[in-house]
């Protein structure tokens, strides 16, 4: 059966073969390991596409996998060998690896898991890690030789640490590698930068979403290479813990920082620390989601930075648009612009919506001119009626039918 099976395969070189096996797997390069793209299944039609797909590194130096007690889920000590089997099987080459939050599994699968990769953290090339909190400390390596760990994604295990009073937070839960990783892009998810130990000398892309802003603060100034910069449902200060890197008096210059997201409560001065507390002279593009307004201190970070604005989306209440002309004045370089408020915050009997920003945008403007570049303009959000009242401003001023 396995002579007949397929005349066409049996007849290609198997440099070919092997093309073909590594495309196949491409799409979901990161797929499961009981997906019906798996390795494992090339393996299973035949005894010369086994031996082909077992000799092709390639296929096997990306791998997803998730907790729980599904088919398609490591939910049971006998499904933790196929980690291994499969990271054996990539020889030498880089590796991509995604642990996925799921069910609930035992201690005992989550320490066999974590001891398995780490005998392949020298080749840690790509990894998105979602665990409980109180295994973060595991993930070690193996060895002190250097690690080619570019991009670090750390994530909690939802369920699990929700579950927690007290999430661990000491010294042996602390995401510690034998060699300090120096990642390029790095993402955190709801953990405390304090006990992750990486050195962010080449970070140029960073995410951080639901912590808070003085871990931020001490993220921004240990990384001076930041191209892009992601800081969502950031929280107040710490009140428990000193900063490990004084704040400096002075603004942390980003020299080279192109692309800045914000998204935090105003309430807290979140953003407004924020803003105070660094220079961005090449940022092309700016996401400024709030929940109150902080216009004088985004036309200080403007000025402070000298940039020239590209693409600008600002989203908040409707104060947010009542004052988003003293903003957008300084920003004579900009050429697409969004404009969201919040549902809920406008009330159709409320008081109209503040004219200011229409009324600049629409007059000819004889001495200066109001976003003079801006090609794209976006009404979002409880600003939708605002479309149609820009329409009916521009037609009044410039006299078109």
């Amino acid at each position: 059966m396995n002579e007949n099976h397929d005349q066409l395969i049996d007849k290609l070189p198997p440099e070919i073969v092997s093309q073909i096996f590594i495309q196949y797997s491409l799409p979901n390069s990161c797929s499961d390991i009981t997906d019906l793209n798996s390795p494992l299944n090339l393996g299973a039609v035949c005894q010369k596409w086994r031996q082909l797909a077992w000799a092709t590194p390639e296929i096997w130096s990306s791998l997803w996998f998730g907790f729980g007690s599904g088919r398609q889920r490591i939910g049971r000590l006998d499904l933790v060998p196929l980690v291994g089997e499969w990271l054996e099987r990539s020889a030498g080459l880089p590796l991509t690896i995604k642990c996925a939050p799921g069910g609930e599994p035992a201690d005992e699968i989550y320490c066999r898991l974590i001891a398995i990769l780490n005998k392949y953290s020298t080749r840690w090339y790509d990894m998105d890690i979602a665990i409980p909190k109180r295994h973060r400390g595991l993930l070690c390596g193996s060895s002190e030789e250097q690690n080619i760990l570019d991009r670090l994604t750390l994530r909690p295990h939802w369920r699990t640490d929700e579950l927690q009073a007290h999430p661990s937070t000491d010294k042996s839960s602390t995401f510690r590698v034998k060699s300090k990783p120096s990642p390029t892009h790095f993402t955190l998810v709801s953990h405390s930068f304090a006990y992750i130990d990486i050195s962010c000398n080449r970070l140029t892309h960073a995410s951080v979403e639901d912590v808070h802003v003085d871990e931020c603060c001490e993220l921004i100034q240990c990384a001076p290479l930041l191209e892009v910069l992601k800081l969502r449902d950031i929280h107040g200060s710490h009140s428990r813990r000193r900063p490990r890197i004084p704040i400096p008096n002075s603004r942390v210059v980003l020299r080279h920082l192109h692309s800045l997201e914000l998204n935090g409560n105003t309430k807290d001065k979140v953003l407004v620390r924020i803003l105070d507390s660094i220079s961005t002279p090449s940022l092309k593009h700016w996401i400024h989601r709030t929940y109150g307004g902080s216009s004088p201190n985004m036309i200080s970070f403007i000025e402070h930075s000298a940039f020239s604005l590209k693409t600008f989306q600002v989203a908040g209440p409707r104060d947010v648009y009542d004052e988003v002309h003293l903003v957008l004045s300084h920003l004579s370089s900009l050429e697409s612009l969004r404009l969201h408020i919040y549902s809920g915050f406008h009330e159709p009997d409320g008081p109209p919506l503040a004219d200011e920003f229409l009324d600049l945008l629409c007059s000819p403007g004889e001495t200066s001119v109001f976003l003079p570049h801006l090609q794209s303009l976006q009404f979002t959000g409880s600003l939708h009626s605002h479309g149609i009242r820009f329409l009916e401003y521009s037609r009044h001023h410039s006299g078109v039918p």
